[in-house]
């Protein structure tokens, strides 16, 4: 089953009478920690090889990096690993010279649904706004939940116009019918701000500034709107 992985890890050593491994061997859904080393530390004497199944340990440390990346509420990437893999996606488009576009989302007014109907509804209209962007949204495409109401969008191979048009569709989804929370109806609006990578762009934050600054721009002149820098 894995015999490439063992013949890459055992290639090095293998003429060596003496040597002394210890390696992680994947059995398709089985982990096993191997440790083989010399009896006595003379491999004349013969060799041990000592198996231990750590399946479901590495089955834990799978979950828990996947928990400290996700936001819980909406199964979106959280800040920190948008930060992560958004930083290198910048790098990767960068190499590859291809472009890039950032858009940044905002709920209208979702301090008042909060106010007005109660925390756990507004929680059901992040979930919401985050099903329907990501419905929209190809898979290689990057949404993350910043924090509150804001969400970030990385949009890779995607010039300015068809980011534009992309944010265009996701306001449109998202107003496109009121979200249901127990016997409520709950029309919602966003306002989004986006920009496009530059040539000199270098890191994640300038690109996230502008995004910002449009985001802004939408919000303070009217709101539910597009505005792409």
């Amino acid at each position: 089953v894995n015999a490439g992985a063992l013949q890459t890890t055992y290639a090095a050593v293998v003429a060596d009478v003496g040597f002394a491994v210890k390696a992680v061997w994947d059995l398709g859904d089985r982990q096993f920690e191997v440790d083989s080393h010399p009896v006595q530390g003379d491999g004349r004497n013969g060799r041990i090889w000592v198996f231990d199944e750590i399946t479901a340990q590495h089955r834990l440390e799978q979950e828990l990096r996947r928990l400290a990346a996700t936001d819980p509420l909406t199964g979106l990437s959280n800040r920190r690993q948008f930060a992560e893999s958004g930083g290198a996606m910048l790098r990767q488009t960068r190499a590859d010279a291809l472009p890039l576009a950032v858009l940044m989302l905002d709920i209208d007014h979702f301090k008042s649904i909060n106010d007005r109907f109660g925390h756990p509804v507004g929680d059901v209209v992040l979930q919401a706004t985050a099903q329907r962007c990501r419905a929209e949204l190809r898979q290689q495409d990057l949404m993350a939940r910043m924090g509150g109401e804001e969400f970030a969008v990385m949009l890779p191979g995607v010039g300015a116009d068809e980011a534009a048009a992309t944010a265009e569709r996701l306001r449109a989804a998202i107003a496109a019918a009121p979200v249901s929370a127990d016997e409520l109806r709950i029309e919602v609006r966003v306002s989004i701000g986006g920009t496009g990578r530059l040539a000199e762009d270098r890191t994640l934050d300038e690109l996230l500034g502008r995004a910002d600054q449009a985001l802004y721009t939408a919000k303070r002149t009217g709101r539910n709107k597009v505005v792409f820098e």
